[in-house]
């Protein structure tokens, strides 16, 4: 049953239209992906560990590459929230970096390379990115989820 969905894939490609062809074209990828990972493991005869060791070498990179910039924006906040802050810093302009009778200060803050409205930008467009970011990783993970669905229904015949 899964072969002729996937033999298919052009006649149904073509008459789409928009987000539906788009759909078309990411199944037809995930399909593709998940029947290649199927033929390994038959490949390996279900040897968990080798088939493992071959899924990670293949696509570890591409994963952990995918999820680096929600990690990073996970770690900015225990860095640098304010009055909290791991790292403690004062902005590029700051006067108490300059002159004498402010070691205490030059010993526990580091200098910023930003000054302060850059900091202020950057501190309003975080929460920004951050969760556009994480809706669309969501988004990614649901789809597959569901995809991988379709696929072992297919699989099994069932639709």
């Amino acid at each position: 049953m899964i072969l002729t969905h996937m033999k298919s894939y052009k006649s149904r490609h073509s008459k789409k239209r928009g987000l539906a062809k788009l759909d078309c074209y990411c199944e037809n990828k995930v399909f593709n992906k998940l029947e290649y990972l199927s033929e390994i493991a038959k490949g390996m005869k279900n040897i968990e560990s080798s088939f493992t060791k071959k899924l990670f070498k293949k696509y570890g990179i591409r994963i952990i590459l995918f999820f680096l910039p929600f990690l990073l924006g996970t770690i900015y906040p225990l860095l640098f929230i304010k009055d909290h802050e791991v790292i403690k810093m004062c902005k590029f302009d700051c006067d108490k970096h300059s002159g004498s009778g402010n070691e205490t200060h030059i010993a526990t803050y580091y200098k910023s390379p930003f000054k302060k409205e850059t900091w202020e930008i950057i501190e309003k467009l975080y929460p920004v990115f951050y969760y556009i970011f994480g809706i669309i990783v969501l988004s990614v993970i649901i789809y597959s989820f569901i995809k991988v669905m379709k696929y072992k229904k297919l699989k099994r015949g069932k639709r």
